[in-house]
């Protein structure tokens, strides 16, 4: 066992010449929509196993605490290059259950991937460079507009895929000008999200990995 964040985990074998993965990348998300857009991640042949997982809970301090136990129950080694990222929305949260989510989320080793005002801000972006504050239901417009027949329960990754490149690089914009001024994540304004980073991070292990 090691400790890594203030959390024991179970080391995973990792041989050389072994069947298991190099790596395991666990993705918590609070609802569907997120779950299919990181199911796009997952590559063959890169090293790195991408799980994702969703549950019931809904709000950021339950949402680390379910990623906490999936930690355990996933056997992974954040400290051998394992990554854990929950994902959730910053809208309808009050700021002390962010802040406190995110506290959790330092100590245990987690990524946390959230989005201002909500995950459909950061899907926006693969067409538009969103540059003013907006809304849920601005945020949900903005990509119907570019996805015909958007739904929340299907899997859109045909179209986003190909433009992930161009919100990573709006995204990181924003980020340069919303994001925390104080090495938080919780306090980043209206628009903005750091779900580039944590696919950043995914992408470099992916390129590591294979590169061994």
């Amino acid at each position: 066992r090691s400790k890594q964040g203030g959390l024991m985990v179970r080391l995973a074998s990792r041989k050389e010449g072994s069947r298991r993965p190099r790596n395991i990348v666990l993705i918590v998300t609070e609802g569907r929509t997120e779950q299919l857009y990181f199911d796009g991640l997952k590559q063959r042949g890169c090293n790195v196993l991408i799980r994702t997982t969703g549950t019931s809970d809904t709000d950021p301090v339950n949402l680390v605490k379910f990623c906490r136990q999936q930690i355990l129950d996933n056997s992974l080694d954040l400290g051998a290059g394992d990554m854990a990222i929950c994902v959730f929305d910053i809208d309808e949260n009050t700021k002390q259950n962010l802040i406190r989510a995110e506290s959790m989320a330092e100590r245990n080793g987690i990524s946390p991937a959230v989005s201002n005002p909500c995950f459909e801000q950061w899907l926006a972006l693969h067409f538009v460079d969103v540059d003013h504050p907006l809304d849920r239901r601005e945020a949900h417009s903005l990509v119907r507009k570019h996805i015909h027949g958007y739904s929340k329960v299907a899997n859109h990754n045909d179209v986003l895929t190909s433009l992930r490149g161009s919100a990573m690089q709006h995204a990181d914009r924003l980020w340069s000008i919303n994001g925390p001024k104080k090495g938080t994540t919780v306090s980043i304004s209206n628009p903005c999200t750091s779900v580039h980073k944590v696919i950043s991070g995914i992408e470099e292990l992916k390129r590591r990995n294979t590169a061994r």
